[in-house]
């Protein structure tokens, strides 16, 4: 984990009340998933590519804050080069601690649009997918 100090929101201060994403600062033009399916062991696994855009470059934030609720998070990093980025889970106060956890992912400084790929896996906490029985469907 890293600590460098948010420059403006935290993850407490969203405008949103559910929740903690720093959207008014640095928005997701785009998402492409790349995803695989276990059914034996009832897991999402893959990675999703986020461009995001920072909306005031004159005054850019030096993270962007992504939500994210039950996953196992594997890395990080930048889609044009492949490096790591630098990331935390932080858990937000109250009242925004039920909503699950921000991603807090450090922006490159100067770059006004930025391309990030997130590899993760759900978690049996995730409540974004339900697992049903094959009698519980029409086969």
């Amino acid at each position: 984990a890293f600590d460098t100090g948010l420059v403006h929101s935290l993850p407490e201060h969203s405008p949103c009340p559910h929740s903690v994403a720093n959207f008014r600062e640095a928005l997701v033009e785009r998402i492409d998933l790349s995803l695989r399916v276990d059914f034996d062991r009832r897991v999402i696994s893959g990675c999703c590519d986020l461009a995001v855009r920072v909306i005031h470059p004159e005054a850019p934030p030096s993270h962007v804050v992504f939500d994210a609720l039950h996953l196992a998070l594997e890395s990080v990093s930048f889609v044009d080069d492949g490096k790591p980025a630098d990331w935390e889970l932080r858990r937000p106060g109250v009242p925004k601690r039920n909503f699950g956890s921000a991603l807090i992912v450090k922006l490159p400084p100067g770059r006004e649009k930025v391309a990030f790929r997130i590899r993760y896996e759900t978690t049996a906490k995730c409540t974004a997918i339900q697992w049903l029985a094959p009698e519980q469907t029409k086969g």
